[in-house]
């Protein structure tokens, strides 16, 4: 995640976690559309491909796929091999290809959907060649890495652990920050009143009701 994160600043994409939210939702699949009276089977993208298109066309543009409710859907599964592009090339160090500098993903992934939809125009036919960030050309055999200017954000309940555990492998590749459920006693939302039916027939203020 870029350290100066802000959403004013970011093309956002925005996605939800849930039981049945399935790998193939967050990436895209491939469905069946009829179009004049013919059955064609396209790419349907999802979140992360959009994200991904986005930062790739748009190399001085920060894009930020923000992922609400993360343990609220089976994490590994739904990320599935994307796990391996998480760990970011941090020093010259690590720097095993040229064309790939600090900010890339360490590692790649072979993807022919993405690579396909990644290559389409917007009727989704090939452009040849695709070039990305002045210097990344893609081919039918390119591999898939996420670019230096793609963050990606999730937000958990810690009271919701037990929906979904995160393991250890995945939780490292996150940087986690914890964000207290703080409220001041000068607040209108701790000064909101709850109404309470019964004997007494009292009011509580939400803050302290809490």
């Amino acid at each position: 995640v870029n350290e100066k994160y802000n959403t004013s600043e970011y093309k956002v994409f925005r996605t939800i976690f849930y039981p049945d939210y399935s790998n193939s939702d967050f990436v895209g699949q491939i469905i069946p559309k009829v179009i004049d009276k013919k059955v064609e089977y396209n790419f349907v993208e999802g979140p992360f491909a959009k994200a991904l298109l986005y930062a790739l066309k748009h190399k001085d543009k920060d894009v930020a796929l923000i992922i609400e409710e993360i343990n609220r859907g089976n994490a590994a599964a739904i990320f599935g091999e994307i796990f391996q592009l998480l760990d970011r090339i941090e020093t010259k160090n690590d720097i095993n290809d040229i064309k790939y500098d600090i900010g890339w993903s360490k590692y790649f992934i072979a993807n022919d959907d993405i690579n396909l939809y990644l290559r389409s125009d917007e009727e989704g036919k090939i452009t040849v060649p695709t070039i990305y960030f002045n210097q990344i050309e893609l081919n039918s055999k390119s591999k898939i890495r996420l670019p230096p200017n793609l963050s990606i954000l999730a937000t958990m309940n810690t009271s919701d652990q037990n929906v979904f555990p995160l393991d250890n492998a995945f939780q490292r590749r996150w940087k986690m920050k914890l964000v207290s459920n703080f409220l001041s006693e000068n607040s209108k939302q701790y000064k909101l009143n709850i109404h309470c039916t019964g004997k007494n027939n009292k009011s509580i203020p939400w803050g302290k009701f809490r």
